[in-house]
């Protein structure tokens, strides 16, 4: 239970961080004050999930729930298949 946990809370952090790259890179392009209002909608929805995904490695650390600074082992799919 504690790798699904593991992998969800990482996948969480991963998404938060594209959603603060996309809009970055999205607002040098933007042409109009709606497209940045849309990036900075997505910048404050991305800061967001990072803290709420932080708060809750922090909680599942604190109740011993797994050592959730762990590398997740992610698939190789380069490796040859044996």
């Amino acid at each position: 239970m504690a790798e699904s946990h593991r992998q969800f809370i990482y996948k969480a952090l991963e998404m938060a961080r594209r959603m603060i790259a996309l809009s970055d890179e999205s607002e040098i392009l933007a042409s109009d004050d709606s497209c940045r209002a849309l990036c900075g909608l997505i910048r404050d929805y991305g800061y967001a999930l990072q803290q709420r995904a932080e708060r809750e490695r922090e909680l599942h650390k604190a109740e011993g729930i797994g050592d959730l600074e762990k590398k997740v082992r992610r698939p190789n799919h380069h490796a040859r298949p044996r």
